[in-house]
């Protein structure tokens, strides 16, 4: 009679200690899962929404520097060897020879912020290789417009070949879309909720 109690429990018991040795797995799997979801939030806090604010505050100011100088300074596309002249021919005390260089310094560290965030990101596998790509091509874009607004302003030299093109590419507008993408993306994978 005990052995046929014992063989109509056996099942019971295997099913009920692989369901308690599963647990170990279980715990595994969630503590990776806890994980994951850290990553991506810290990815969000210290790349995206950063790179976020700092594009932001660069449309900002960048519309507000050609407000009421479009035929001066029209989308900052004017050859450096047409404009040097021309930010030259302005006294010191000129104040939009004043303004534009207090803007152009700001907007040229708000890129110099942006491309830091994106080289201290550049290797996480979170984000995808289309955004990299994008926030390569904006790094290259900044770090040009910066050496030709130098040399507009004269801060700096600029090679001669350099001097008859465009000051400057117009900006990547890819990376808006594809940093909007990847926000998305990444708030998903970390399921955070809110506001930037």
């Amino acid at each position: 009679m005990d052995w046929e109690r014992t063989r109509l429990w056996a099942p019971i018991v295997i099913a009920l200690l692989s369901l308690l040795a599963g647990g170990g797995w279980w715990q595994v799997l969630l503590a990776r899962r806890r994980e994951k979801r850290k990553e991506y939030q810290a990815l969000l806090e210290s790349c995206l929404l950063p790179l976020e604010r700092s594009l932001g505050r660069n449309k900002e100011r960048f519309d507000k520097m050609v407000q009421g100088h479009e035929q001066e300074i029209h989308h900052l596309e004017y050859f450096p060897d047409r404009l040097k002249p021309y930010f030259d021919s302005l006294p010191d005390t000129d104040l939009r020879k004043i303004f534009w260089k207090s803007e152009i310094y700001e907007l040229q560290s708000e890129n110099d912020l942006a491309i830091s965030i994106i080289r201290a990101h550049s290797n996480s596998t979170l984000l995808s290789e289309a955004f990299k790509r994008a926030c390569d091509e904006f790094s290259t874009h900044a770090i040009d417009w910066k050496s030709r607004w130098n040399y507009a302003t004269s801060l700096g030299a600029i090679a001669d070949n350099a001097k008859q093109q465009l000051v400057a590419e117009p900006f990547p507008r890819k990376l808006e879309d594809l940093l909007q993408k990847e926000i998305a993306k990444v708030r998903n994978g970390a399921k955070i909720e809110g506001t930037r």
